[in-house]
C-alpha cells in the first residue's frame, strides 16, 4: 500500500489516525507544569496522530535539564497533557530515558557523570566517568518502573526507549563506551541486556500489551572503532524485534557527530537517518519511525511514498506550527509556517539554559501566555520592511483587526531570507517568503514594492502606528580605503545575483555570513579567500550543529581561509592585508562584504513626530530571525 501522511496506521494494539508523530525535543520547561500542559496539547489540537513526550526516568544520579521527570506532585499535570491529547484524537507516547550518561556535567551525587563503564567524559576526555554498579543499574531500572505505572495511570498509551544518540542507554549499547565484563557488556546481545531489562519494567507496570517502541542509531556516522555501523546496526534492530519490541525509531549520530542527530538547512540531500531507515526498514517487519528534516512536509510525505519509513516523526516543524497535520488533512498546505532548520529558537535556546522557543512561530513556548488580543479600538498601522519581522508584524496585526499597509523598497518580500537561501546547501530556505507571499494575500493586506518611507509619503499615509522592520546597513569602515570602489560590493548583493562576479573573490569576514558566502561560491567555480581579523573563524560562532556541518563544507571545498588577517585596502589589483608578519596584496577580482550590519534606527526615528513608532528586529540592533518575529509579536500587542 502507497502511504501517505494523512493514512491511518498502527503500532502493535495502537491505532494512530494518521502517520504524523510529533518528535519529544526536550523543551527544557524545568518540570511537568502548566507550560508543558499547553505546549503537547497545542500539538495535539494541531491533528497529530501522537506525541511523544520526553521523561527521565529519575533525578536521582544526575541533574536534568531539558528532559522532565514525573512525580506525585506533578502527576496531575501530565494526566492533563494526557487527557487534553485524547480529547484530540491524539495519543499519547512517554520516551523514557535513563539518563544523559557521559554528556551530562557532575551532580549532586556524583562529581563525574555515570556511565556504562569508566569511559572518557565528554567534555574532558582525561577525566573518567563512573561506571555503573549492578546495584545502581537496578536502581535505574525499579525507577524505570515506578516512572511507567505513574505514566500509564495518567492515560499515557505507549512508551519509547530512549537509546540514540549517545546518551546513557546508547552507552551501554555501544562497544566504544561499554567495555563491561559482565551481564551488561559483551557482544550485542549482551550490551542490550540494560535495555531489555528497562522493558521488561515498563511491561511489569504498564501491563503486556502496551506498545513499546525503541529509538536507537544504526549508524553513529563516525568511524573510529567500537561506534556503530550499519552492518551492527541492523544485528540490533533484528534482535529488538525478535525481543518483542513493536516498533523502531530510527535515529543517527551522536555527540562526536552531533551535527547529523539535528540536521541544519545545510543538508539538501536525504539526511542519515533517511538512509539508515531505508535499511533498518527492509530489514525488520514492524513498523519503522524516522525524522530528519521531515518538517518540509514534502519530504515526510517523499518519505512514506518510498518506503523509507512507516511514520514521520517531525519536531520542529511542529514547534514552528502545531496546525502542520490539520492543514495538510484541509488542502491547505500553502498556509503551513515552513521551519527553515535553523535551529535557533529550539534547540539553540534549550542549550542557553532558555525553555525552548521557534525563530518563526512567536507561540513557540508561551502557549500558556502569549495572545494576540482583538484590537478594542482598530488601528492604522504601516509596516516597513518585508523581511520576517515585518511580515510577522503585518499578519499579527492584521490578525487583531488593524487596518494595515506594508511596504518594501525593493521588489521582493523576504528580507534577508532571500540572500540567507541563495547559497545552493539552503535552497529549503526560499519557502519562507514564499510562506509570507502568500498570507499577505490571504489576509488581504496591502504590499506596496518599491516605496520609500520618508516624511512626505509617511505623512500622506498618517498611521496610528509605524512598525519600523527595515533592517540595516552592511558595515562600510570609514577608516579602509578603498571600500568605495566599484567592485565592493555586500554578500547579500552578491547572492542575490545583483552585481556581475569576477573568477577571484575576496570576502572579508569569516562570519557565517561569510563562510556561507564562500562555500557557495566556491562550489559554483569561483576561487574564493576568506579574510577574517580574528585568530579563528566564525569567531561569534552559530549553534554548535550549524558551525559543524559548515566546517565540514568549508573542508570540501578549496577556498582559501585566513584568520588572524586585517583587511588595510582596497586597491586597483585587490586588496592588502595586515598579519603579524606584516602586510602583503591578494589580487582579486570583486571584494563581497561580510563585516556584519549596523542598524539603521534614525530614519524611524526621525518620523516618531508624525506617529507612533516602533522599532523591530535589525532596525534596533542586529541579530537573527527570532528577535525580529520576537518583537513583531510584543509590537502588535503593545498597539
Amino acid at each position: 500500500m502507497m502511504l501517505n501522511l494523512m493514512t491511518s496506521g498502527e503500532i502493535g494494539s495502537l491505532k494512530l489516525k494518521n502517520r504524523i508523530i510529533m518528535a519529544p525535543m526536550g523543551p527544557h520547561f524545568g518540570d511537568i507544569n502548566r507550560k508543558a500542559v499547553e505546549y503537547f496539547a497545542a500539538r495535539a489540537r494541531g491533528g497529530a496522530a501522537m506525541i511523544l513526550v520526553n521523561m527521565t526516568v529519575t533525578d536521582y544520579f544526575e541533574d536534568t535539564s531539558a528532559s522532565l521527570v514525573i512525580n506525585e506532585d506533578n502527576f496531575k499535570y501530565f494526566k492533563e497533557i494526557c487527557d487534553r491529547a485524547h480529547e484530540f484524537g491524539c495519543k499519547v507516547c512517554v520516551q523514557l530515558m535513563p539518563g544523559n550518561g557521559r554528556m551530562a556535567g557532575p551532580s549532586k551525587l556524583y562529581p563525574v557523570p555515570i556511565s556504562a563503564s569508566a569511559c572518557s567524559w565528554l567534555h574532558a576526555p582525561s577525566v573518567k566517568c563512573h561506571e555503573l554498579t549492578i546495584e545502581e543499574i537496578q536502581r535505574l531500572i525499579a525507577e524505570t518502573e515506578r516512572s511507567a505505572k505513574l505514566c500509564s495511570e495518567a492515560g499515557a498509551d505507549a512508551f519509547e526507549m530512549h537509546a540514540y544518540g549517545g546518551y546513557l542507554n546508547d552507552q551501554f549499547l555501544t562497544a566504544a563506551w561499554n567495555t563491561r565484563t559482565d551481564k551488561y557488556g559483551g557482544d550485542v546481545k549482551g550490551r542490550a541486556t540494560f535495555l531489555l531489562e528497562q522493558i521488561d519494567a515498563v511491561r511489569r507496570s504498564a501491563g503486556e500489551n502496551v506498545p513499546i517502541l525503541v529509538k536507537f542509531c544504526p549508524d553513529h556516522g563516525v568511524q573510529y572503532p567500537g561506534f556503530r555501523q550499519l552492518p551492527e546496526g541492523l544485528e540490533l534492530a533484528k534482535y529488538l524485534e525478535e525481543k518483542g519490541v513493536d516498533a523502531l525509531h530510527v535515529d543517527a549520530g551522536c555527540y562526536e557527530k552531533w551535527q547529523l542527530s539535528m540536521p541544519a538547512v545545510f543538508y539538501q540531500e536525504a539526511v542519515m537517518q533517511l538512509k539508515s531507515s531505508k535499511a533498518v526498514r527492509e530489514a525488520v517487519s514492524i513498523p519503522v519511525l524516522t525524522h530528519g528534516r521531515l518538517s518540509n512536509y514534502e519530504k515526510a510525505s517523499a518519505a512514506l511514498r518510498d518506503g523509507i519509513c512507516d511514520y514521520a516523526v517531525i519536531g520542529r516543524g511542529l514547534i514552528a506550527d502545531p496546525d502542520m497535520p490539520n492543514k495538510l488533512a484541509e488542502g491547505r498546505p500553502e498556509d503551513i509556517l515552513p521551519c527553515i532548520s535553523c535551529n535557533e529558537g529550539c534547540i539553540g535556546s534549550v542549550l542557553k539554559g532558555v525553555h525552548l522557543r521557534c525563530a518563526l512561530n512567536p507561540y513557540a513556548g508561551f502557549e500558556d501566555e502569549r495572545k494576540v488580543p482583538a484590537a478594542e479600538t482598530p488601528k492604522r498601522v504601516l509596516v516597513v520592511g518585508g523581511g520576517p519581522g515585518g511580515c510577522t508584524a503585518a499578519l499579527l496585526a492584521k490578525q487583531a483587526g488593524h487596518e494595515v499597509e506594508l511596504w518594501e523598497r525593493s521588489g521582493t518580500i523576504g528580507g534577508k531570507t532571500l540572500a540567507a537561501s541563495a547559497p545552493y546547501m539552503k535552497a529549503d530556505m526560499l519557502r519562507l517568503p514564499n510562506y509570507y507571499n502568500v498570507q499577505l494575500i490571504k489576509a488581504g493586506i496591502p504590499v506596496r514594492f518599491f516605496k520609500e518611507a520618508d516624511r512626505e509619503t509617511v505623512k500622506e499615509f498618517a498611521p496610528d502606528v509605524l512598525i519600523w522592520a527595515a533592517g540595516g546597513d552592511v558595515v562600510r569602515p570609514k577608516s579602509i580605503p578603498g571600500l568605495d570602489r566599484s567592485n565592493v560590493y555586500s554578500c547579500e548583493e552578491a547572492l542575490r545575483n545583483y552585481v556581475p562576479l569576477g573568477k577571484h573573490l575576496a570576502i572579508i569576514g569569516g562570519g557565517q555570513v561569510g563562510i556561507e558566502a564562500a562555500i557557495h561560491f566556491n562550489t559554483v567555480g569561483h576561487d574564493v579567500t576568506v579574510v577574517e581579523m580574528a585568530d579563528k573563524l566564525m569567531p561569534d560562532p552559530p549553534f554548535v550543529q550549524n558551525a559543524n556541518i559548515l566546517k565540514e563544507l568549508m573542508a570540501a571545498g578549496t577556498g582559501t581561509y585566513l584568520t588572524g588577517t586585517k583587511l588595510v585596502e582596497v586597491d586597483a589589483e585587490g586588496i592588502v592585508v595586515e598579519t603579524a608578519e606584516g602586510k602583503r596584496h591578494i589580487d582579486c577580482d570583486t571584494v563581497l562584504l561580510a563585516m556584519g550590519w549596523a542598524p539603521d534606527v534614525s530614519r524611524g526615528e526621525k518620523l516618531s513626530d508624525i506617529c507612533r513608532v516602533i522599532p523591530v528586529g535589525d532596525s534596533s540592533q542586529c541579530r537573527n530571525i527570532l528577535a525580529a518575529t520576537s518583537e513583531a509579536y510584543e509590537a502588535v500587542v503593545s498597539i
